[in-house]
């Protein structure tokens, strides 16, 4: 069946554009892509049951000492993390990345060597960046990849941004301790049940998180608790839509003047300032500290970051109810909150990309301690 003779999709009675609208407006065109030829599964009731329990912050005051298992961190790739020019494999080879995508995937790493296997009890900031800091409770990371892409484009765009060392030959690919110690798994488009002729096609695509926990070996109502996706497509995360973790589409202009590193391409400094990869550290640092990321994200947690950061400007400036705080403002603020959880983990904050920030995470690791 082509794609232009394709029935459109009956949209998901669950949406996640609530939490798009709580971010501050930044533009988020999409490229026009068809519908596949059946529509996304549905919400499980066992996940919208999880999702309906009440959302819990981790206290490490409360004497509760049971292990926290890991927040799962699925990524998204394409428009999201980075951008490929074509979907080919030269283009993936040379993706054009995000800003501040190097102090991102360090925050990840670090974030994961320096909290451990088990609980951690850290500092961490609360409210503004200037509040004194409390000790709470908070989950360690596991990194998971789920992209639209096929598995060898996949495996040279991580190879690209320096996830991956080494040449992936499976999919779903578990990397071992020896190969790396970054990802517990990375899907691709073999992974997403599409017939021959939607994958074939450069048809709109679901995440199913039920296929992560499936490969990891997670109950699905844990998984749920525990599980984010960083994704710019509301309609990606349509079998868990309060598992996703919105972020602004990652949009170039101009493609041809993008600037050449060694093994990707960035956006000169001329361009627009892209800090969502900041203001998602900071989201990501809040949802570390809850019991039920489904729930904490339905019952906006988004949102109230947001509003936080708006109120934080407004005090700090000692503005009336009728000076409104910009969503410029906004992003500014909440990409401060993300530096000041990078420079309490050691990591450099950088909008440049950096071929060695795999590297500079383990130095930091064996010289310095986390404190707040």
């Amino acid at each position: 069946m082509s794609s232009a003779s394709r029935a459109p999709t009956s949209p998901s009675s669950f949406s996640t554009s609530s939490l798009f609208d709580a971010l501050p407006s930044l533009a988020r065109a999409h490229r026009s892509r068809p519908q596949p030829s059946m529509g996304p599964p549905a919400p499980s009731s066992t996940y919208l049951d999880v999702a309906s329990e009440p959302s819990e912050t981790l206290d490490a005051t409360s004497g509760d000492h049971k292990k926290v298992e890991p927040l799962v961190v699925v990524l998204s790739l394409n428009d999201t993390l980075l951008i490929r020019s074509k979907r080919t494999t030269k283009g993936s080879a040379n993706p054009i990345v995000r800003p501040f995508l190097a102090t991102f995937l360090s925050y990840l790493v670090a974030s994961q060597s320096q909290s451990g296997s088990s609980e951690a009890e850290i500092k961490v900031e609360v409210g503004s960046v200037d509040d004194a800091a409390k000790v709470d409770k908070v989950r360690p990371i596991e990194v998971a990849v789920y992209s639209a892409a096929r598995a060898h484009n996949v495996n040279t765009l991580l190879r690209a941004i320096g996830l991956v060392p080494s040449p992936a030959v499976s999919a779903p690919f578990h990397p071992g301790p020896a190969a790396d110690d970054t990802l517990a798994l990375v899907l691709s488009r073999e992974m997403m049940g599409l017939d021959d002729g939607d994958y074939k096609d450069n048809v709109v695509t679901c995440k199913d998180l039920a296929k992560v926990w499936d490969a990891m070996g997670v109950e699905h109502g844990e998984g749920a608790r525990r599980t984010i996706l960083v994704e710019e497509d509301a309609q990606a995360a349509a079998p868990q839509p309060y598992s996703h973790l919105p972020i602004p589409t990652f949009l170039v202009s101009s493609p041809s003047s993008t600037i050449q590193r060694r093994t990707v391409r960035e956006v000169p400094s001329s361009a627009p300032l892209d800090t969502s990869l900041l203001s998602t550290i900071h989201l990501i640092e809040l949802l570390r500290r809850e019991a039920n990321v489904a729930a904490a994200l339905k019952g906006g947690l988004v949102r109230r970051a947001v509003d936080d950061a708006r109120r934080a400007v407004s005090e700090r400036e000692g503005r009336g109810e009728r000076d409104q705080v910009s969503d410029a403002e906004v992003r500014d603020e909440m990409a401060q909150r993300g530096r000041a959880v990078c420079a309490r983990y050691g990591v450099e904050v950088r909008r440049e990309w950096d071929d060695d920030w795999r590297a500079k995470v383990g130095r930091a690791a064996q010289t310095s301690a986390y404190t707040a």
